[in-house]
């Protein structure tokens, strides 16, 4: 309703530009990972800002994408999964020729499942808030960096709620990047957060995306439109538009909180059912 900033990405990558040119000496990134993470959120920044401005194609962003993921993430063995590791399940699935394909799609699921996200205020900072806390205790990063990422997405954060500032498609562009090469170095390097948790910690935003694609298929919608059959959009029709990002955030965190207690695959089966019950009671209550 009012004119307001989606400037998101340029907040994010000039606080990491920063920090990595004037304080690369605190952190443990070579100079070749620095490099090409400088790079990519430049390259994602753009293709943000141009679909802000033109509204790129889904088509066109998939091949933007994946071109420059094929090109970068060779270039360093850290960012490249070679085998997936589970905390409650013995056996490792050793990736062999597809570890690239797959180190790619993971990057490229991560990118969508967070534009999903994206659509209420505060839902999307709120689980990158939550993603990045989630490495600061169990990733293998300076600590330094990780919290002066979390002071800009607070910011972020907060203008965001008050409606003075929006992510835009740039913004989450850059937080999808960001968060996908973190992850996936944290892994390589040391595990702690192992493939079944880390699936449980972003379940929430990939089920509903999952979720969400294959509701369009099945209505003979292209699964690549946007709609507004999110789990955010469904809140909307119970809870006031800036606090949505409480009972989401809730429900982001709780699978994960789950698998502290129990074997990972029942707080995924546990997560699986909460979350269509969720879904079927917004939808029924819509209805009526």
């Amino acid at each position: 309703k009012n004119s307001t900033p989606a400037i998101g990405g340029f907040l994010i990558v000039f606080h990491v530009l920063i920090n990595l040119i004037f304080f690369k000496n605190f952190f443990d990134f070579s100079n070749k990972f620095i490099s090409i993470l400088i790079f990519l959120i430049f390259y994602f920044l753009t293709i943000g800002l141009l679909d802000d401005r033109k509204n790129l194609s889904p088509l066109s962003k998939i091949i933007l994408i994946f071109a420059v993921l094929l090109i970068c993430i060779p270039l360093d063995n850290n960012l490249i999964l070679e085998k997936l590791i589970f905390k409650d399940v013995s056996y490792v699935i050793k990736l062999n020729q597809g570890s690239l394909i797959f180190s790619i799609l993971s990057i490229f699921f991560l990118y969508n499942f967070l534009n999903f996200s994206d659509g209420s205020n505060g839902v999307t900072t709120s689980i990158s808030i939550y993603w990045i806390l989630l490495l600061f205790l169990f990733g293998n990063f300076n600590p330094f960096f990780l919290i002066s990422i979390l002071l800009v997405l607070l910011v972020l954060f907060i203008f965001n709620v008050a409606n003075k500032i929006f992510l835009g498609n740039n913004g989450v562009n850059v937080l999808s990047i960001l968060l996908g090469l973190l992850f996936i170095i944290s892994y390589n390097i040391n595990p702690k957060l192992k493939v079944d948790e880390i699936l449980l910690i972003m379940f929430v935003p990939a089920f509903d995306a999952l979720r969400v694609t294959i509701e369009r298929i099945l209505k003979n919608k292209s699964p690549l439109l946007p709609d507004r059959n999110h789990f955010h959009h469904l809140l909307e029709k119970k809870i006031k538009k800036n606090l949505i990002f409480i009972p989401y955030i809730f429900c982001t965190i709780f699978p994960f909180l789950v698998s502290l207690i129990l074997k990972t695959y029942y707080s995924f089966i546990i997560s699986v059912f909460l979350y269509i019950f969720l879904i079927f009671k917004l939808k029924k209550i819509i209805k009526s």
